[in-house]
């Protein structure tokens, strides 16, 4: 009888799953990052947090920047799963709830990268800044996103 106790109590602690540990930041009470970005596509938005994202790639030329979102596998299967059917759809791009892209879907894509054109370089280190965590949407200065399309 003890043994079988002993055995049942052993499967359910190996059975269970483990608590969630709290990151740093909830235990210090710091609130949770930023999106980088929103899209919306086909009536869904989609917000993209910081570990939805692989790399930022920012190519300047002339003093017009272009940034490549590189996104990682689960965050390009989703948005791979709304551009398949979506071809000839409107869809947007917001950071910090400013516009920075407003297209028509040409074709589905599975490439996991959204190409945003001719931003500036601040523009586009504050999105690397809202993925790196060293800034939020409030904390970035409003010279930031200025002037861009509403």
């Amino acid at each position: 009888m003890r043994l079988s106790c002993i055995a049942a109590f052993c499967s359910a602690l190996l059975l269970a799953p483990p608590a969630p540990a709290d990151s740093l930041g909830a235990r210090l009470g710091l609130a949770p990052p930023d999106p980088v970005l929103v899209y919306t596509l086909a009536g869904q938005e989609v917000a993209l947090m910081p570990r939805d994202v692989a790399a930022i790639e920012i190519s300047e030329s002339g003093g017009i920047t272009d940034v490549f979102v590189r996104l990682a596998l689960p965050a390009t299967d989703a948005m791979t799963g709304l551009m398949d059917p979506s071809a000839g759809q409107p869809m947007t791009v917001r950071v910090c709830d400013v516009l920075m892209l407003e297209t028509v879907v040409a074709a589905p894509t599975d490439s996991g990268t959204l190409y945003i054109p001719g931003t500036n370089a601040l523009r586009a280190e504050g999105m690397r800044a809202l993925w790196h965590g060293r800034a939020r949407c409030d904390t970035l200065g409003p010279e930031v996103f200025e002037h861009v399309k509403q």
